[in-house]
């Protein structure tokens, strides 16, 4: 259906890589990426592209924790890696260890997939913890495939606090966890 090739278009475009595509017919077709991150250098872009939303990273930010709940490996080293640097990142792959996760520490926000693998799901997980008063405080977003207005409705009468289409670029994901992010009152 070409729905991977977008994704993965738009994963790259987030993360300021690019891709280009070259098909001959009958002779085969080459996909070519570029990483940032690995040092690669990508080809000069034929337009310029818009620049994206400024994100200025703080100490405030360095010293939060985001729990990002997600089953799907490959998006699990993508949101390490993109938040890295910022927050400080523990990744749940399904509801034991997000629960296993909570009972070690609790986050300062929460990343939650609504499609996960197993008996559990991203609603249901999130309802849980509304259900729990020392849980009930953390901010959740939904960070989802699920694209319909139905969808978002679902995740916030569950007890998210926004909702947002994954892939999303990097700097509204940071400055929408900055948004809900309480204040660090230790500092």
């Amino acid at each position: 259906t070409g729905l991977g090739m977008a994704l993965t278009k738009k994963f790259l475009d987030t993360g300021g890589g690019q891709i280009e595509i070259d098909s001959d017919k009958g002779q085969g077709t080459t996909v070519t990426i570029w990483f940032p991150k690995a040092g690669a250098v990508a080809p000069p872009a034929t337009q310029e592209p818009a620049a994206p939303p400024a994100y200025e990273v703080t100490a405030r930010r360095r010293r939060r924790t985001v729990l990002v709940v997600e089953d799907d490996g490959s998006t699990q080293e993508f949101m390490q890696a993109a938040l890295g640097d910022v927050y400080d990142v523990t990744v749940a792959g399904d509801a034991e260890q997000f629960r296993a996760a909570l009972d070690h520490d609790i986050p300062d926000l929460i990343l939650m997939d609504l499609s996960l693998s197993g008996p559990a799901d991203g609603i249901s997980l999130t309802k849980e913890i509304r259900q729990k008063p020392d849980l009930r405080h953390i901010p959740v977003i939904a960070l989802t495939a699920h694209a319909q207005d139905r969808d978002r409705q679902i995740a916030m009468s569950a007890g998210c606090n926004d909702f947002l289409v994954k892939p999303c670029p990097l700097a509204e994901l940071l400055n929408r966890i900055d948004l809900l992010m309480p204040e660090d009152t230790a500092a």
